[in-house]
């Protein structure tokens, strides 16, 4: 630990593990990063990878001792290097801006365009067939 890591706010847990790291919002097929934990606290964790996360990238961890069995959104917010590795912060995103709430809400409304489009194609198609049958039904009379 540095001098700066003496003065934050939020006391820290030294806390040695295996997470996995799955980019947020995910891929259609995520591959989730295994990374090593440090160290952790109530506004943050961490971590050790072999390579840098790009800055601001939000992140669902999973680490069961941490996000107590479950995940937590966490945002990178700094990497340092350590040769051979990176040692990476990141921060527990918020739960008002929080991002996947954002993709679950693009995701819904994308289902909705689909929905509303096949809507608008079955009406289309019926009102063909309607005007096909009304065709039909007229040449009948008049033929």
């Amino acid at each position: 630990m540095t001098n700066d890591d003496d003065c934050r706010a939020v006391p820290r847990t030294v806390h040695k593990s295996q997470a996995r790291l799955t980019l947020c919002p995910a891929p259609r097929r995520p591959v989730p990063i295994e990374v090593t934990v440090e160290e952790y606290s109530e506004t943050g964790i961490g971590i050790i990878h072999s390579n840098p996360l790009p800055i601001g990238q939000t992140y669902v961890v999973e680490e069961p001792a941490i996000t107590s069995g479950g995940s937590q959104l966490y945002t990178v917010v700094r990497a340092e290097p350590q040769p051979p590795e990176w040692r990476i912060g990141l921060s527990k995103a918020s739960t008002l801006a929080d991002p996947i709430e954002d993709h679950v809400t693009h995701v819904e409304s994308e289902r909705r365009r689909h929905e509303q489009r096949n809507r608008r194609a079955i009406l289309a198609l019926c009102i063909t067939l309607a005007a096909v049958g009304v065709t039909l039904a007229l040449r009948e009379l008049f033929v």
